[in-house]
Formats: C-alpha cells, sequence, structure tokens
C-alpha cells in the first residue's frame, strides 16, 4: 500500500480581539484567548494547519515582543495563510482590523463563521 505525502492542508489563519494595543484588563484578554484558542485547536481538529496569534501569544509574551512586533507577526501569518477567519468580536480590534485590510488587499478569502468554512 503507497501512502500519500503530498497532501496539503488548508492554512487558516485566526483573527480577534486579544489585547487591543495592550489596553484591555487581564480578565477581557484571559477570556478574548480563551476563545481563539477553542476556536483554534476546534480547527486543527478538523484538519487544517492553524496560523494564530491565540496559539503564538504566550511564546511572544515569553520573547517580550512589543504588540507592534506582534502584529508584524501576525501580518507575515496572513501572507502564508490560504484563508482568514475572523471571530465574532474582530470589529471591536484595531488589529483585527488592519488584519481584515491587509487580507483584502492581498486578496485573502475571508471568513466571519467557522460554519462558513
Amino acid at each position: 500500500m503507497e501512502i500519500q505525502t503530498n497532501l496539503k492542508k488548508t492554512k487558516i489563519y485566526v483573527s480577534g480581539r486579544i489585547t487591543d494595543g495592550e489596553t484591555l484588563d487581564p480578565r477581557e484578554i484571559a477570556r478574548n484567548t480563551t476563545i481563539g484558542l477553542v476556536v483554534s485547536i476546534k480547527l486543527q481538529t478538523r484538519d487544517y494547519q492553524v496560523l494564530s496569534p491565540f496559539l503564538m501569544q504566550p511564546y511572544w509574551l515569553a520573547a517580550r515582543l512589543s504588540y507592534k512586533e506582534m502584529m508584524a507577526q501576525c501580518l507575515l501569518m496572513i501572507m502564508e495563510a490560504d484563508i482568514c477567519l475572523f471571530l465574532e468580536n474582530w470589529q471591536e480590534s484595531a488589529g483585527s482590523r488592519h488584519e481584515y485590510e491587509f487580507a483584502q488587499k492581498i486578496n485573502k478569502p475571508c471568513y466571519f463563521n467557522l460554519d462558513e468554512i
């Protein structure tokens, strides 16, 4: 039996409100992060390759990246992604709005509900 090794997983970027440029209180950041992690893990179980700031945030914080540096990493992930998913609270986030504008500019398909993809 031959095993197929060239199967390509769809890369999906997950965007949503996290810190709002470090202006939110810790409880709100924890709530936002939990939502993003749950969605990211659901997508992984659906066999997507997930590119998500929610998954990267602990590493970025440990590396003491600034908000600007984190946003630069997010834009790189969007460029790498095949599609983008914007969580329900994305419009409340300046960072997510910027990511959406960037995704539109480079013609990435954008979705706004897990059931759409």
